[in-house]
């Protein structure tokens, strides 16, 4: 019964509201504990903005309350009635006037009169007369909310009182229809073709992860781990999500695991409303994964299925489309049907049957298994997936062959071929020691039972493991025993396994035994005899294909390698691809490995790139691994100053390994940081990663990749003057001379070439001339004339090999190209005959002034004389200039007599030359600094680099360039050189000042226009920051204030952002006695006006 507390809002005149259900004309109540959803409500409020906003969605979306919170809480007059399919169309036009009686002052007896009055036609007089009131009556937008309008949609009659409505809506009106369908209604299409219309569906009713979070919070319940998982399986359904509070298996409690609770809801409110033909097609159909004309028509006897999939998409019911466009259930009443259809359906196996054999016949191994297992045909399932085992496989589909094997678990245990099958699955997903499991498992089997072909194939199938992972020791008893197993007659099947032989010699680098198990195999493969499909391996090669391109690698035939993995790539980019077994054997990886040791590092990048790319696409993470540690070479060679990149590679692959548990794979890593920390002068570290290598190299056999890591650090130890380099490159020397690989020989000669050039041991003549002549045999001239993995860091030390190559016979001509095509400014300089130093200088000017010869630092007591390192910087402000030695005297010895201040001169010119280049030989012209009669200049050829030079180029390329990112990346490389002023420890030297000053300048300028834009790209921290570092140099830089205004207000910092403005105009007033400028002021006024800037 309604109190008359409750009726008395509608007016104190019974007979207005003589026949109404009041409770229809109010929404529910809120409950104390709801959930406001911001996100929902913005959405929701859009109504206002439409002439008809439509609410659909099933039961349990939560249309009604959110429509009820938007009524309670969004600010505008609202008007609530409920439908009801019972009403005629009298009834209803009553309900719709009574349901404005709290929002606006109707004369309803007129209405009612009118409903009353035949000869006008009643109803339609009544919509008019209700019209009428309503256009005079409201003063404001107003929202008429109707609920559960599905009811009335089936009834002609009362979709006429709201299409009549709709024809003559008043201007202020706007109307939501909350239903569980799509309506009926003739004017729903016209209004959504005019944007007159709003509609909201399940899709944004749903909850999303963190208002499922803030709703399990307002509850005090515990949310599960998984809740990014129930959201999604739920589909954010608001009745799921309150069907399990409390319930510690969510799965369950949703009927995911079997009958629930919540079915009888599901019923009810879902399913049984339903017309009875529908219902029993969603029955017959409910086994499908997705609902295809054609397999719903077979399921139903040939009824035309299509007005049932239309309907149920009108009706919103729990249906989606995937992602290739069908028609699918939702998980929760696809568990739901399938339980009741188990019930009432005495055909339900045979209909599961009948779409498994139109699967079958289709070719659709998914949908095939998918019936067999509902239906619980274990026997049929086990032998189909060992039928299309190797479809299955060759399709990627490695995830779906282990479910499918879980699920048949009490027959896989008798059955070695679908162990077979599973294991080649688990080897393909990269779960290498579940695989070798179930490999040793089907072996035992094959064992017992006397079946040898089939323990060869697991036998060949554990090898193959080994091989993935790079385990030659391994491998090697296993491909014996599977040879010695093997019936001879089987030739092609004994080819295949030599070249499974010659890949594992190769992983122990044996290059040279390799290639010849290679050529032997091609010599017995006898032409006619076809290699059956195996589900353990991939097909071999045909009998005249070249040798793998890994083995090519590690035979040093790097080109070779190069070119056929460049044609293997492009073939599969014309056809769509395919798929590679085998992290190391990965076509992209390999590539990015073979670019960085012949000199490409931006190939050997975008290589890399890609392989991670597809390697996370195909949820490979030994491959993700691999790609990530070629990243790291990559990068060694596209950002050697910046080791950070490299790292953060390193440490992600090897973090990728310690998941995936195939410790081999580490070596290539540990391999990576012994270069990389080599080569930056840590020495000690990079021993230390060489060990932890060597070790794992050796634990697994691998002779090639313990020659690289030897190389890797004898390579470091030359470009550090350790005296233990030539033992580390002799080891590694033994292993490539035994392996026959010739480009780790090359690079062998080229670091000790370097060596012997610089006095430490060796012959360099001797080792220069087979250095060119392996480069010109093999194609290795690209590491003499760039940066290359295993090569130089530092390009200049390259410079005194290819000089003294100029004079040796037989390789002159050679040695003169390359220095041409590497070094032109080398080659061009007349100056220089023999003599380079072989290393770059390093000078950094901004700040603290610091010199590096290469990687070594000079030392204070390396300059002899302050005035030494005076006289550089000096040289250094005028580089490229001649600058007369009278002058250079005044300069530095303003105090002394032209004739003493020569002396002095004459004797700190000695020490400069002495600390610049101290291994230079006598009665050698200096390289750095030149003289040109009583004139000196510090003009190299080649080999410098200088800070301030390296930032003016950055500056520049900022200010210059369109592309945003290249932009972006050089202004901050540019402000982050900039550690100071320029010698700052020269401040008072008169020939410093304009050069400092200019290079100020460009800084600030530079800074600012960086902070602009990190401002307006939403970085206001990085902004803010930015720009206090400029005032610090200058608190009178008005343009940085400007951004600084900016970025605070942007931050949400109003008072810091006025704050700013009174800073700059105290500092301009105190040092310059000026006032801000005009633009200054108006920033200021618009954040006084707290206007967006």
């Amino acid at each position: 019964m309604v109190s008359r507390a409750v009726t008395s809002q509608f007016g104190k005149d019974a007979s207005g509201y003589a026949g109404l259900l009041l409770t229809r004309l109010a929404p529910p109540a809120q409950q104390a504990r709801l959930l406001r959803r911001s996100r929902l409500e913005h959405e929701l409020a859009g109504a206002l903005e439409f002439p008809l906003a439509l609410i659909v969605a099933p039961a349990g979306w939560g249309k009604t309350t959110a429509m009820a919170s938007l009524a309670a809480h969004g600010g505008w007059p609202a008007a609530w009635c409920r439908a009801h399919g019972d009403d005629d169309a009298t009834l209803f036009v009553r309900h719709l006037t009574a349901a404005f009686r709290s929002v606006a002052p109707l004369d309803e007896q007129r209405v009612f009169a009118a409903l009353a009055d035949t000869a006008r036609g009643g109803v339609t007089a009544a919509i008019e007369t209700l019209v009428n009131e309503l256009a005079a009556a409201l003063d404001d937008d107003t929202l008429l909310v109707i609920d559960d309008y599905h009811t009335a949609d089936a009834r002609p009659e009362l979709r006429a009182v709201l299409e009549r409505l709709f024809t003559m809506l008043p201007l202020r009106l706007h109307v939501a229809l909350v239903t569980r369908e799509e309506p009926l209604l003739a004017v729903v299409e016209p209004a959504r073709l005019r944007g007159e219309l709003l509609t909201i569906q399940s899709d944004l009713l749903a909850f999303a992860a963190d208002e499922a979070r803030a709703f399990w919070a307002l509850t005090g319940q515990k949310p599960p781990p998984d809740l990014e998982t129930l959201v999604r399986v739920a589909r954010g359904w608001p009745l799921a999500m309150q069907a399990v509070q409390g319930m510690t298996d969510w799965r369950a409690a949703l009927g995911l695991r079997g009958a629930t609770t919540l079915d009888a809801y599901v019923a009810a409110e879902i399913f049984e409303p339903l017309p009875a033909t529908l219902r029993t097609f969603l029955l017959r159909v409910s086994g499908l994964r997705r609902l295809t004309p054609e397999v719903c028509a077979l399921l139903n006897d040939s009824v035309i299925p299509d007005p049932f999939l239309i309907e149920l998409e009108r009706r919103q019911f729990f249906v989606e489309r995937d992602a290739s466009g069908q028609l699918i259930f939702q998980p929760i009443l696809r568990a739901f049907l399938e339980r009741r259809a188990r019930l009432e359906l005495a055909e339900w196996p045979a209909l599961q049957r009948r779409a498994a054999a139109y699967y079958r016949q289709n070719g659709d191994i998914e949908g095939l298994m998918h019936h067999l297992l509902l239906v619980g045909d274990d026997v049929d399932a086990a032998a189909a997936l060992v039928e299309y085992g190797p479809t299955l496989l060759a399709a990627a589909m490695s995830n779906a062959i282990v479910d499918w094997v879980r699920r048949l678990a009490p027959v896989a245990t008798t059955a070695p071929q679908l162990q077979e099958v599973h294991a080649a699955a688990l080897r393909q997903l990269g779960r290498y020691e579940e695989a070798l499991r179930t490999f040793a498992v089907a072996e035992a089997t094959y064992a017992a039972t006397g079946d040898r072909a089939g323990q060869v194939r697991a036998l060949r199938g554990r090898a193959e493991v080994y091989l993935d992972t790079v385990q030659p020791a391994h491998a090697t008893d296993l491909l014996k025993r599977a040879l010695k197993l093997m019936a001879h007659d089987q030739v092609p099947e004994r080819a295949e396994l030599l070249r499974m032989q010659s890949e594992n010699w190769a992983n122990r680098g044996r290059a040279d035994v390799a290639l010849i198990l290679e050529r032997a195999a091609r010599r017995i493969v006898d032409y006619g005899h076809a290699r059956p499909a195996l589900p353990a391996s991939s097909t071999p090669p045909p009998p005249d294909a070249p040798a793998p391109p890994r083995l090519l690698l590690r035979a040093g035939r790097l080109n070779e390698a190069r070119q056929q993995l460049e044609s293997q790539l492009w073939s599969e980019s014309a056809v769509g691809g395919g798929y590679h077994p085998g992290a190391h054997r990965e076509p992209l990886l390999l590539l990015a490995l073979i670019y960085a040791m012949l000199g490409s590092g931006t190939r050997a990048l975008a290589m890399a790139r890609r392989g991670l790319v597809e390697s996370q696409q195909a949820s490979a993470p030994l491959t993700e691994a691999i790609a990530e540690m070629r990243l790291g070479h990559a990068y060694q060679l596209v950002a050697p100053n910046d080791p950070s990149a490299a790292l953060h590679h390193y440490a992600a692959a090897m973090d990728l390994i310690q998941t995936v548990g195939v410790t081999r794979t580490r070596a290539e890593g540990y391999m990576g940081l012994t270069l990389l920390y080599g080569h930056a002068g840590d020495l000690p570290r990079a021993e230390a990663d060489a060990r932890e290598g060597l070790q794992i190299a050796s634990v697994a056999g691998d002779e090639w990749i313990a020659a690289m890591i030897l190389l890797a650090l004898g390579g470091a130890g030359v470009a550090a003057s350790d005296p233990r380099a030539g033992e580390w490159l002799e080891q590694a020397q033994q292993r490539f001379a035994r392996g026959g690989d010739t480009y780790g020989l090359a690079i062998t000669n080229l670091w000790r070439a370097i060596a012997a050039l610089r006095g430490t041991g060796g012959d360099a003549i001797a080792e220069i001339g087979q250095l060119l002549d392996s480069a010109v045999a093999h194609g290795y001239t690209g590491v003499l004339i760039g940066p290359s993995l295993f090569g130089p860091r530092d390009m200049a030390s390259l410079v005194p090999l290819l000089l003294r190559g100029r004079s040796i016979p037989g390789h002159s001509e050679l040695a003169r190209l390359l220095l041409r095509q590497g070094f032109p400014t080398i080659a061009a300089d007349d100056t220089v005959d023999d003599y380079h130093p072989g290393y770059t200088l390093r000078v950094q000017m901004f700040g603290t002034f610091r010199v590096w010869r290469g990687a070594q630092e000079i030392q204070a007591r390396d300059w002899q004389r302050e005035k030494a390192r005076q006289l550089f910087q000096l040289l250094l402000t005028y580089r490229g200039h001649w600058v007369q030695r009278e002058q250079i005297c005044a300069w530095l010895w303003p105090e002394a007599d032209l004739e003493a201040a020569e002396r002095q001169f004459k004797v700190t010119l000695n020490a400069l030359n002495a600390a610049l280049e101290p291994a230079r030989p006598p009665r050698v012209a200096p390289f750095f600094v030149r003289r040109q009669g009583l004139a000196y200049s510090f003009a190299p050829s080649y080999g410098v680099w200088i800070d301030v030079d390296e930032f003016e180029l950055r500056a520049a390329a900022a200010a210059a360039s369109d592309d945003v990112d290249f932009a972006r990346r050089n202004a901050q490389i540019a402000v982050n050189l900039y550690r100071g002023d320029y010698l700052a420890e020269s401040l008072y030297d008169a020939w410093t000042t304009e050069e400092r000053e200019r290079l100020t300048a460009r800084y600030l300028a530079t800074a600012v226009a960086y902070a602009t834009r990190l401002s307006h790209e939403g970085d206001q921290a990085q902004a803010i920051q930015l720009c206090e570092q400029v005032l610090k140099r200058d608190r009178c830089y008005e343009e940085a204030y400007q951004v600084l205004m900016r970025a605070h207000a942007r931050a949400g910092s109003r008072s810091q952002a006025l704050r700013s403005y009174a800073r700059c105009a105290q500092a301009l007033r105190d040092e310059l006695a000026m006032e801000p400028l005009p633009e200054t002021d108006t920033l200021y006024e618009a954040l006084k006006r707290n206007e967006v800037v």
